[in-house]
């Protein structure tokens, strides 16, 4: 499969908020963590990939299974992705309406 036409633009995606990268040589989505965007190449720096195209980096899919850094449980706990805000720049997950995406991972 290949990745879908879509630029999410600059710095849609904060440091250290976990999203999919499309990887060539995997054949498919993998998963990855955000270092930077860097605006004058525009290309995103991630753990596994140091320059990616912007149209081979997703936000974490619907319905996946993450975990999220509860400030009120004080611990990590198993939620779902329902979706991302890119204007907000946050999940959404069935545990909270507007997660911080560094507070979120797989």
């Amino acid at each position: 499969r290949s990745p879908p036409e879509t630029d999410p633009g600059p710095d849609i995606y904060p440091h250290g908020a976990p999203v999919q990268y499309f990887s060539q040589s995997m054949g498919g989505w993998i998963h990855a963590m955000v270092i930077e965007f860097d605006a004058s190449t525009q290309l995103f720096n991630l753990n596994v990939q140091p320059m990616a195209q912007p149209s081979k980096v997703r936000p974490l899919q619907p319905d996946m299974e993450v975990q999220y850094n509860s400030t009120s449980n004080q611990q990590w706990i198993p939620t779902r992705v329902i979706g991302y805000n890119p204007s907000r720049r946050t999940y959404q997950l069935v545990c909270h309406p507007e997660a911080d995406p560094t507070r979120v991972r797989v």
